[in-house]
């Protein structure tokens, strides 16, 4: 899937990693859907 690993290359770039990214989409209640309007 595309988008996870681009997601997942962000995510190490930024230093927090999926699951540290994935809490912060949690935590600000956005989903896979808001970043593909």
């Amino acid at each position: 899937n595309l988008t996870n690993h681009v997601q997942s290359n962000a995510a190490d770039l930024l230093g927090i990693g999926k699951s540290g990214l994935n809490k912060k989409i949690k935590k600000y209640g956005l989903s896979d859907s808001d970043f593909h309007k």
